[in-house]
């Protein structure tokens, strides 16, 4: 029940302050003065009444809290409805279920050295985007794959599996 042409925005993750839960809505909150746009919480957590209370008191219209998802099966439609991923605060695996899905993650860089993960999201949807380039430009029927730093395996497994969801929607044999 999402409106056409509006950008989707989602967040998944424990509503806890290191998760960036202040951010999240400031940078949301921005993005609707200048467009209407959604914003898709999946998650819970303490600092969830909060952020609830703060969209009513400012009146930051567009935000709706799903309540956690703890399978995949329950957060994919959400997931293939975003356009981006945002995550300003420390990272989890909630990052890999992004890539998995093809959306883009957009984090502000204090996740760097911090609790979580710890490598460049650019640098890493870098060589997502290279390899999908690669094999999208070519007659591949597979590949083979070299990691080269850490940043590598998860976005070289993330551009596979994004190509196999594009086969599997053009409905194309594996």
């Amino acid at each position: 029940g999402l409106p056409v042409g509006a950008p989707v925005l989602v967040f998944i993750g424990r509503l806890i302050k290191t998760k960036g839960t202040d951010r999240l809505l400031d940078v949301f909150a921005a993005l609707r003065a200048r467009q209407p746009a959604h914003l898709l919480i999946i998650g819970s957590g303490p600092e969830q009444g909060a952020m609830e209370e703060r969209t009513t008191r400012e009146k930051i219209e567009g935000v709706h809290f799903l309540g956690a998802m703890p399978a995949w099966a329950e957060s994919a439609p959400y997931l293939f409805a975003a356009d981006v991923m945002l995550m300003p605060g420390y990272l989890g695996l909630a990052v890999n279920h992004a890539f998995a899905f093809g959306v883009p993650v957009m984090c502000d860089g204090t996740a760097q050295s911090n609790i979580g993960m710890s490598y460049s999201l650019q640098s890493r949807n870098a060589v997502t985007a290279m390899v999908v380039n690669q094999m999208e430009s070519q007659s591949y029927h597979g590949a083979f794959v070299l990691q080269g730093c850490d940043k590598t395996p998860t976005a070289i497994i993330s551009a596979l599996a994004l190509l196999d969801i594009t086969r599997q929607r053009r409905n194309e044999a594996p």
